[in-house]
């Protein structure tokens, strides 16, 4: 049928084309400068997962398929930008699994992990003021991921102010990728009940979902936010979707230059230029308490903490 002609080209053709993974540094750094604006430098995109009723599926493998729901669902864990920009998907897991779990079967998150984007500068600050370089970004995440210093969650439990705070953030900061499975779900309503049986077709039809979302955020104009610094799609030389279509890397990365500014940002190993490093390997907990400390001191001192256009403040 046509459905499944069309799905299927959308996965092998499209998704290339329109969902982006970064595969390089200079790549992962356009996603980067969306979250350095918020105080996350170093954060890459948010990570979640999303279940879909799988209707029709075989009943040997309701057992695989049903977890914290009633019913059976396949899993997709995906990565967004701050603008909902999907950057990454997952094929589907049985429902089962748990974040733990499929984590470490995640491309994108296992390259993160294993250091491949090692070689760029991240900025850190101390509650001195004392900056540092940070080589591994990392993405935000909910608490029910591994405790790893490339997936950042909040603190369930602290006595620190500034950890409580930065927790608080993050739940904002995630927001991204829940509105991103809301506004899916909202517009193809087929990812509310699978009822095909094919394990291909049921990822043929979320891939080219994935596709026709990144398609419709530039097309409806909402990536104009998709940089704090004002870089919209139009300054990219970008005219309509078929510019869209043809994007390449080499057009996307002119122009992310310092707030306020047009002229484009240092490169990646000019960023730490007579800074000292950070500990190689650091625990998942004295990163994020580091963070905490360098996300507080460029909200209460710097005052270059943004959310979309307005200044944050620490009350």
């Amino acid at each position: 049928p046509f459905s499944s002609s069309f799905c299927k080209a959308g996965r092998e053709r499209l998704y290339p084309v329109h969902v982006q993974t970064p595969t390089t540094t200079e790549q992962l750094r356009f996603y980067g400068k969306q979250f350095e604006a918020l105080g996350l430098d170093g954060c890459v995109g948010c990570t979640d997962a999303t279940h879909v009723q799988l209707w029709n599926g075989a009943a040997n493998l309701r057992d695989q398929h049903q977890g914290k729901e009633d019913y059976p669902t396949r899993k997709f864990d995906v990565t967004v930008g701050w603008s909902r920009e999907i950057i990454y998907s997952s094929a589907s897991y049985p429902g089962k699994l748990n974040d733990k779990a499929t984590s470490d079967h995640d491309v994108f998150l296992s390259r993160i992990k294993s250091g491949v984007f090692d070689d760029d500068n991240w900025r850190r600050f101390d509650r001195d003021g004392n900056a540092s370089i940070v080589k591994r970004p990392y993405v935000v995440v909910d608490g029910g991921y591994k405790e790893e210093p490339h997936l950042m969650a909040a603190a369930a439990i602290t006595g620190l102010v500034e950890l409580a705070r930065l927790g608080g953030w993050f739940g904002s900061v995630l927001k991204c990728v829940e509105d991103t499975f809301g506004i899916m779900k909202k517009r193809f309503h087929i990812l509310y009940c699978l009822r095909m049986r094919s394990l291909v077709q049921i990822d043929d039809v979320w891939f080219t979902c994935c596709v026709l979302h990144n398609m419709l955020l530039r097309e409806d104009g909402l990536d104009d936010i998709a940089s704090p610094y004002g870089v919209k799609m139009d300054e990219l030389g970008l005219d309509d979707v078929d510019d869209v279509a043809a994007l390449d890397w080499n057009q996307r990365l002119p122009g992310l230059g310092e707030q306020g500014g047009d002229a484009p940002g240092p490169a990646p190993a000019a960023v730490g230029a007579g800074l000292p490093f950070a500990p190689e390997k650091e625990s998942f907990y004295e990163r994020r308490r580091k963070l905490a400390e360098h996300w507080a001191y460029r909200v209460k001192v710097r005052g270059d903490v943004f959310w979309l256009n307005s200044r944050v403040h620490w009350t």
